[in-house]
This record gives structure tokens, C-alpha cells and sequence, in this order.
């Protein structure tokens, strides 16, 4: 696989994989001195549906934009509870413990969606 063949599409649906591996080595979740990374946060296991919408979006195997989109959008959705759930009440008062790792992986997940809605469109023109 030459990535100069690659098409600007897939280039970008690689470059928010990769950002996603990435996220997972930085936190997930931080209070003062505690903190958790992805790998902790078992957030690898976001990037296994992402990776099989890579694989097949790069190779043409298996290749359903309707089920890119609906998976890509159930994974969003997910990762999105994911950080709402780090949200804990200490006196009344709302934190999320959400910490950078963890916004970066749910911006990869909105981008797949956009990414998927894009191809989902070009493909009923």
C-alpha cells in the first residue's frame, strides 16, 4: 500500500485513527494527582470498530457506507456517555474528571461520523 495512492479521504480517516492510538497513551482521567490513561480507561477497545471501519474504508473490502455511518455514529455515541460518565458530585457540586486524552478520542469519533456522513452522501449522488 503506497500512501501517495491513498485518497485525501482515507488519508484523513488514518490520520484520526492514529491521533486515537495516540490519545490513549495520555489521560483519560485526572483528579490532582490520580490519574488514568486510555489503556486503564480500557478505551482501546473504542479503537477496534474504528479500525475495522479503516480497514475496510482503505482496502474496499467489506465496504458498506450505511454501516460505516451507523457504527461510526454508535461509537460516537458511546465515547460520548464514556465522558459524561466521569462526572462525579463532590459537595452538590458537578466535576468531570475528563482529561485531554479523552476529548482528543471523542474528537476522532466525531470526525469518523462526519467522515461517514460525507461518503454516505457522495454515494447518493
Amino acid at each position: 500500500m503506497d500512501f501517495k495512492n491513498i485518497s485525501k479521504e482515507n488519508k484523513v480517516y488514518i490520520v484520526f485513527f492514529i491521533a486515537g492510538i495516540m490519545s490513549l497513551f495520555m489521560d483519560w482521567v485526572k483528579l490532582d494527582s490520580i490519574s488514568y490513561n486510555g489503556f486503564q480507561q480500557q478505551g482501546w477497545i473504542i479503537l477496534i470498530p474504528l479500525a475495522f471501519i479503516l480497514f475496510t474504508k482503505v482496502t474496499g473490502k467489506l465496504y458498506s457506507r450505511g454501516f460505516n455511518l451507523v457504527l461510526s455514529s454508535i461509537v460516537c455515541l458511546l465515547t460520548i456517555f464514556f465522558l459524561f460518565d466521569k462526572t462525579v458530585y463532590i459537595n452538590d457540586e458537578a466535576y468531570n474528571l475528563a482529561a485531554l486524552g479523552l476529548h482528543i478520542m471523542v474528537t476522532c469519533t466525531i470526525g469518523y461520523v462526519v467522515l461517514s456522513i460525507r461518503s454516505f452522501i457522495k454515494e447518493k449522488k
